[in-house]
């Protein structure tokens, strides 16, 4: 086991590591299908998953790192894997990292992944319009739909969506909060990641996904690459109504509601 954690030890500080670092509702499942298309920037996808009471098929094992580190790696050497900014997010990382024997044991009081990827690099998706990014949050907890497939016949579902103030703006501040956990930990280790935004990628596709890829020196004049995302955009009129709701009703109220969905981590 000591010898096969040495030769994984081994393997991570040779390979080039892509973290998609991006907040619920930011796009970063768009982001991922249109990154792998490439080739070029490994496969992102929640391999750290952090809650692993659900179901997810993305749920992580720490015994599993090298199939994982396998099966996110692109030919040119590039580990993509993406995660979800929360509380202690890096904190779990790392502690999974420690149980596989690829980081240091000891407190996590310190945890640079660069002791484990000696070639890290960071790609923030963030969104402009926070408003837009808490309406599609707080539907999606209440739906429990998180993504439609244009190759996916849709599902009839009654579900009773209602408008509601607090809740909405809770997520509101909960994602400003992620943020500016995940500019703390780069300020922490003198990170300067490569900040994307949603509705650029929505507009201009493949202009970020070339800025990600010469981040990331991965793309060359030679190679061409064609993307297109199977995933349906979730918004509409009731977006657009509870938007203008919030905008309207935030400044006679005060944000001061506890409230916390269960689904949340």
């Amino acid at each position: 086991m000591k010898c096969a954690s040495t030769d994984l030890r081994a393997r991570l500080s040779a390979t080039i590591a892509c973290f998609i670092c991006a907040t619920p509702r930011s796009g970063s499942n768009h982001l991922s299908t249109l990154l792998c298309q490439t080739h070029l920037a490994g496969y992102p996808e929640e391999h750290f998953w952090r809650c692993e009471k659900h179901n997810h098929e993305a749920s992580w094992d720490a015994s599993r790192l090298g199939d994982i580190v396998d099966r996110g790696t692109s030919t040119n050497g590039v580990f993509g894997t993406k995660l979800i900014l929360g509380p202690m997010a890096f904190e779990h990382l790392y502690f999974k990292l420690q149980q596989a024997g690829v980081a240091k044991p000891g407190n996590n009081s310190r945890v640079d992944l660069t002791s484990v990827f000696s070639n890290v690099r960071y790609v923030h998706l963030s969104r402009r319009n926070k408003v837009r990014q808490a309406i599609s949050w707080y539907r999606a907890l209440c739906s429990n739909i998180w993504f439609r497939r244009s190759n996916v016949p849709e599902t009839s579902n009654s579900i009773n969506e209602s408008y509601d103030f607090f809740k909405i703006d809770h997520l509101v501040q909960e994602i400003i909060q992620r943020e500016i956990y995940f500019s703390d930990y780069c300020q922490r280790y003198c990170i300067l990641p490569h900040t994307v935004f949603y509705e650029d990628l929505v507009l201009s596709p493949e202009v970020t996904i070339s800025s990600i890829l010469d981040f990331l020196s991965t793309r060359t004049d030679t190679h061409d690459f064609a993307i297109s995302s199977i995933l349906l955009p979730q918004s509409d009129f009731i977006t657009e109504e509870w938007e203008q709701r919030y905008f309207n009703d935030r400044l006679p109220k005060k944000s001061v509601f506890n409230w916390i969905p269960e689904s949340m981590n």
